[in-house]
């Protein structure tokens, strides 16, 4: 069974982002576009923004957000790309400043429902999130938790060591 989960990842679309500006119009009324392209060979289906997040991750209400976003797709196929929406670049300035994740559904080949996190911010590009895919097998996961978990803390441990040493050597 978790064989079979870990060996339908390599069915799973992916994706990148493209970000273009109109070059006829310049100023605050220039239209700012943003594209998802699929990266690789398998195609994505019923893609869509299904909810814009703010800064903590809270849902924006669609009332605020709607009018401006492309709603749905039916179907990404590979090595294409879908404008995802369009903005006007003073409105690119309130979601790089108010850091907004855009959450994109869709299904993959098998139907599986799937989720993509779109972060932006101001100082950094856009930053792709994909879901964690829960694998089967509470024993197998309890396993691969509590090495994380160790992993971890032993990675926080070494850093704060490796900070003093710095702070030593001044």
């Amino acid at each position: 069974m978790r064989q079979a989960v870990l060996s339908s990842a390599q069915f799973e679309p992916s994706f990148n982002i493209k970000e273009e500006t109109d070059t006829e119009t310049f100023g605050p009324d220039s239209i700012f576009h943003v594209y998802i392209v699929s990266i690789g060979e398998n195609p994505a289906y019923n893609l869509g923004i299904g909810r814009i997040l703010d800064r903590k991750g809270q849902p924006i209400f669609p009332q605020m957000w709607s009018k401006s976003l492309e709603r749905s797709h039916s179907c990404l196929p590979p090595n294409q790309s879908l404008e995802l929406y369009s903005i006007r670049l003073d409105e690119k300035e309130k979601l790089l400043e108010n850091e907004l994740t855009i959450e994109v559904f869709y299904f993959n080949r098998f139907g599986d429902p799937r989720t993509l996190l779109m972060k932006f911010s101001k100082n950094y590009p856009p930053l792709l999130i994909h879901e964690r895919i829960e694998k089967p097998g509470v024993l197998l996961n309890s396993l691969e938790e509590i090495i994380f978990g160790i992993f971890t803390e032993f990675n926080e441990r070494f850093q704060k060591n490796l900070y003093r040493n710095e702070l030593t050597f001044r």
